[in-house]
């Protein structure tokens, strides 16, 4: 009859080691998941800030060449006579506004250029951080699921 207890007492303890098991491939798997998730997340968000990167120097170009049309309009009319003197004086002063927006759109590439590693950090650390508040959020169901007694809630 001892033996029974003990061949018993193994097989309780093979099922239980087994359980144990499967449920830590499972939250291993769980946590695979959610990691591969947070960084095609921040793949995503890296993506999105090179395209608008890519936005800010068409427009640089775009602005470069109606400044170029714009100057030889200007040099056009200056050599012609001085009735058009007036309108050389406001495409002048559409050069000089253009010329201002070219420098603001050039200081704002060369910040996120010049930035750009502290963003990648930065939106990498808010990922991660984001991950390790869910996995602080499931240990605790986990630990629910495997005691009946505790009551911890398993929705969100």
């Amino acid at each position: 009859m001892n033996n029974r207890t003990v061949g018993r007492s193994a097989a309780n303890l093979v099922l239980a080691l087994t359980n144990a098991t499967l449920i830590l491939v499972a939250l291993c798997a769980w946590l695979a998941w959610h990691t591969f998730a947070t960084a095609e997340r921040v793949s995503d968000n890296i993506v999105r800030a090179l395209s608008q990167s890519d936005a800010f120097k068409s427009d640089i170009a775009n602005l470069s060449t109606e400044i170029s049309g714009l100057r030889k309009e200007i040099a056009a009319l200056q050599s012609s006579d001085d009735s058009t003197l007036g309108r050389s004086s406001k495409i002048a002063t559409e050069v000089d506004a253009l010329r201002s927006e070219v420098a603001a759109l050039t200081s704002a590439i060369e910040g996120l250029s010049a930035h750009s590693q502290i963003l990648i950090q930065h939106a990498v650390e808010t990922s991660f951080d984001e991950f390790g508040r869910r996995v602080a959020q499931f240990v605790p169901r986990l630990g629910a699921i495997s005691d009946p007694a505790a009551s911890v809630p398993l929705s969100n």
